[in-house]
C-alpha cells in the first residue's frame, strides 16, 4: 500500500485541481494500490467538507473514483494570519499520527507533497520510523514562493528552508511539476538523478463532452475571456482589472473578462470593479472541478496572469493553463518563461509583457479580433493532449513509485 499526502487535495465535487485523484485512480487500475491523505478543511471554501464541523478529529475515509481518501482534521482559519500556520501544523501532526498506524507492507512508499512542508516532513519522519521509502512531490518551491510573493526573508523562511533541504536529502526520489524547478533543487546539493518531472496535465475524457453549466451572466455578444483560479497576492489580478478599465475607457465593448474562484484578494477586487463601474468584468463563485469544462465551453479564451517574479518564470506548472488548452481555448498570458514557451510551441495564444495592463489589454483585444482564434485554441488542445495527457504520464509516476520500493527494515 502506498500513501500520497496532499493537504490541499480537491475532489471533483470541489474547486481546485484533481491531479492526485486522477493519477491515483489510474494507478489503481494498473494494480498500484495508492491511497490519498488530505485535509478535510477545504482551502478554497474555508470549511470542513466531510464532517459536520470541527468537533470530531477522527479521520473520515471515503472512496472517490475508486480511490480511498483519508480526510484528516486540521485547525480552521479564514485569513492569512497565525491561524493558517496553526492549520498547517495541526495537519502535519495529524499526518504523523495517521501514518504511524497506517497498514504497511513490504513495498509501501509514503509520498509527501509541498507546499505544505510540515505535512511532507511528517511523512518523511513516519517513513523513517516505519522503515519504508519516502518520495517528495514538489508542487511549489518553498520557501522560494513565500519569499518572492511576500518580499520577506525572515525567520519563518529560514525555518522552511531548513525543512526543505532536509526533505530533499531524505527523499529517495523527488517529483517536480515544472522542469525549471530541477535546477534550484540541484543547487541545494541534491543529485539530479533522483529528480523526475511529472507535470500538471489533463484528463482527456473530462473535456471530451463538457457537462452543462448553470446560466450565469455571460453575454452572448461578447468575447468572454475567463480567468479561473485563486484570487491571491501572487495572481496579479489588479493588472487584469486595470486592463479591463483601459478596454472600457478605450471604447472596446467586445471583451468581457470573467473571473471565477476565490481568495483573500477577491473582496477588494470586487469593490474596485464596482467603484470604477467596470461593466466588462464579471465575478463568479468557485465551481467544482467537474463543472469547469461546461463553463469553459461558454467562453472564448483563457487568461493566465501572475506577478512578475523570477520564480514564476521557471518554477510553476499552472493547472489552469492545461485546462484552458484542453477546452480548446486560446490563451492570453503575461507569464514569461516556461508558460510562455508552452503557449508558443503550441501556437495557441498571445504572450504579453508581465505587469503591464496596457499590454494585457492590447493582447485581449487582439485575440478578440483574430479570425484564427478558434484554430489557435484547437492547436492548443492537440498539443496538450499529446504532451500533457494524464493517460500517458501515469506510467512515469508508476515507475517512480515502483522504483523506490523497499521492505521495512
Amino acid at each position: 500500500m502506498h500513501y500520497w499526502i496532499n493537504q490541499f487535495l480537491a475532489t471533483p465535487d470541489q474547486p481546485g485541481g484533481t491531479r492526485h485523484i486522477d493519477f491515483a485512480a489510474r494507478l489503481r487500475r494498473q494494480g498500484v494500490p495508492v491511497e490519498l491523505v488530505a485535509s478535510d478543511f477545504n482551502l478554497t471554501a474555508r470549511r470542513y467538507t466531510r464532517r459536520g464541523g470541527g468537533g470530531s478529529i477522527r479521520p473520515v475515509t471515503e472512496e472517490v473514483d475508486g480511490v480511498p481518501v483519508h480526510f484528516l482534521w486540521a485547525a480552521p482559519y479564514r485569513g492569512n494570519d497565525w491561524r493558517r500556520y496553526a492549520n498547517m501544523v495541526s495537519f502535519g501532526a495529524a499526518v504523523g499520527a495517521f501514518l504511524s498506524r497506517a497498514p504497511v507492507v513490504a513495498d509501501t512508499v509514503f509520498i509527501g507533497s509541498s507546499p505544505s512542508l510540515l505535512a511532507a516532513q511528517a511523512a518523511a519522519f513516519a517513513a523513517a520510523f516505519r522503515g519504508v521509502r519516502f518520495v517528495l512531490e514538489v508542487r511549489d518551491l518553498w520557501p522560494e514562493s513565500l519569499i518572492e510573493v511576500s518580499g520577506r526573508d525572515g525567520a519563518v523562511a529560514r525555518v522552511l528552508r531548513r525543512i526543505a533541504d532536509d526533505l530533499y536529502r531524505r527523499a529517495d526520489r523527488i517529483i517536480v511539476l515544472a522542469e525549471g524547478s530541477i535546477g534550484p533543487i540541484v543547487d541545494r546539493g541534491i543529485d539530479r538523478g533522483k529528480i523526475v518531472c511529472v507535470p500538471n496535465s489533463v484528463d482527456p475524457a473530462q473535456f471530451a463532452t463538457p457537462s452543462s453549466y448553470p446560466d450565469v451572466t455571460l453575454r452572448a455578444d461578447r468575447f468572454c475571456a475567463i480567468y479561473a483560479g485563486a484570487h491571491g497576492a501572487a495572481n496579479d489580478l489588479d493588472t487584469l482589472v486595470e486592463a479591463a478599465r483601459l478596454l472600457q475607457e478605450g471604447g472596446n465593448d467586445r471583451v468581457q473578462i470573467v473571473l471565477v474562484g476565490d481568495g483573500p484578494e477577491k473582496p477588494r477586487l470586487v469593490g474596485r470593479v464596482r467603484s470604477q463601474k467596470l461593466g466588462n468584468v464579471t465575478f463568479l463563485d468557485p465551481v467544482p472541478k467537474a463543472a469547469i469544462p461546461g463553463l469553459f465551453s461558454r467562453c472564448h479564451a483563457g487568461i493566465l496572469v501572475l506577478r512578475d517574479l523570477p520564480l514564476f518564470r521557471y518554477g510553476v506548472s499552472p493547472n489552469k493553463l492545461f485546462d484552458y488548452m484542453a477546452a480548446g481555448l486560446p490563451v492570453v498570458t503575461n507569464v514569461p518563461g516556461e508558460c510562455t514557451d508552452i503557449i508558443t510551441r503550441a501556437g495557441c495564444g498571445v504572450c504579453v509583457a508581465p505587469g503591464n495592463p496596457r499590454a494585457l489589454a492590447d493582447g485581449l483585444a487582439a485575440l478578440a479580433g483574430d479570425p484564427t482564434a478558434t484554430a489557435r485554441g484547437a492547436a492548443g488542445r492537440r498539443h496538450v493532449l499529446e504532451h500533457f495527457n494524464r493517460d500517458n504520464l501515469v506510467g512515469r509516476l508508476r515507475n517512480v513509485i515502483l522504483g523506490t520500493q523497499r521492505g521495512p527494515a
